[in-house]
């Protein structure tokens, strides 16, 4: 096994992490919204938005660990063909 067949797996596992974060935040509300939308939110909906909110940072991580991930599995590809 190569090095960068032995990366797959993990970005395999971080983009499932991404889809299921991005799932989570178009099923939740976030901080992502116009003004004057959240002072007219009820108790629950302000729990969903808190919710909602903390997964996109939870997506954003993701998000760059499958990048950097991605990018080091081609430079190790590159220097196996060079």
């Amino acid at each position: 096994m190569t090095g960068s067949c032995s990366l797959l797996p993990i970005v395999k596992v971080t983009f499932t992490g991404v889809i299921v974060s991005v799932n989570q935040v178009s099923h939740n509300l976030s901080n992502y919204l116009p003004a004057g939308v959240a002072e007219k939110f009820t108790p629950e909906e302000h729990e969903n938005a808190v919710y909602g909110s903390k997964f996109v940072l939870v997506l954003e991580e993701f998000m760059l660990a499958n990048t950097w991930l991605c990018k080091a599995c081609l430079l190790i590809l590159y220097h196996h063909m060079t």
